[in-house]
């Protein structure tokens, strides 16, 4: 769980960099399946906490994740 007093556009900003699926990937390849599952669980977890809609796909790239709204 995350710190709910960091205020959302500094969440947002970090997110950006590593929170889509090229930054799943990128775990993936330094640490594995499991950590790559983890990694999804954990993006998802964070985005949900923000109002994104679940049913909604986990952005490509930093910029896909720019142009869906979320930064």
């Amino acid at each position: 769980m995350f710190d709910k007093s960091i205020p959302l556009l500094y969440r947002t900003r970090h997110r950006k960099f590593r929170h889509h699926k090229e930054g799943i990937e990128q775990v993936r390849k330094m640490w594995g399946d499991e950590a790559a599952k983890a990694a999804e669980i954990h993006i998802r977890t964070d985005l949900k906490s923000d109002g994104w809609p679940e049913h909604n796909p986990i952005s490509l790239n930093k910029e896909h994740f720019e142009r869906s709204g979320l930064w």
